[in-house]
């Protein structure tokens, strides 16, 4: 378990790592473990791909740099049974506005599927336009 040695990550915890050039776009992926053969896997809701499994030494390979190691604070039987709903969403349909990475990892560690990162943008979205509504009055 290189990956989990490396970075002291458990089952059910979340990885940030940078998404884009655009600084505070962040994505959000959960680590769940080795498979039967000895594979770290990674669970992930990507554009395009939806909630899928990744392979921790793709992701880490093509990500060498992690902002954040955000760990599950749950029990043991928690941290099971989150990692049991992550499995079971496998499919699940990426969303930007109502589930996106961020949400679906909301969803696994706190039970809740909100985006931060959307709020931002449509609280500073909302800004512009009353500025604009502002300036357009005066």
């Amino acid at each position: 378990m290189y990956y989990a040695n490396l970075y002291n990550l458990k089952p059910g915890d979340r990885i940030v790592c940078q998404h884009s050039t655009i600084q505070f776009i962040k994505h959000h992926l959960i680590y769940l473990g080795p498979d039967y053969f000895g594979n770290e896997l990674i669970i992930e809701n990507h554009k395009g791909t939806n909630v899928q499994l990744i392979y921790a030494k793709a992701f880490f390979d093509s990500n060498p740099t992690i902002l954040e190691i955000t760990p599950f604070t749950g029990s043991d039987n928690e941290r099971i049974l989150a990692i049991k709903k992550a499995l079971y969403l496998i499919g699940k349909s990426y969303d930007l506005i109502n589930y996106n990475c961020e949400s679906f990892a909301n969803d696994i560690q706190h039970n809740h599927t909100q985006s931060y990162q959307v709020k931002k943008v449509l609280a500073w979205g909302a800004f512009a336009v009353v500025v604009g509504l502002i300036i357009k009055a005066a």
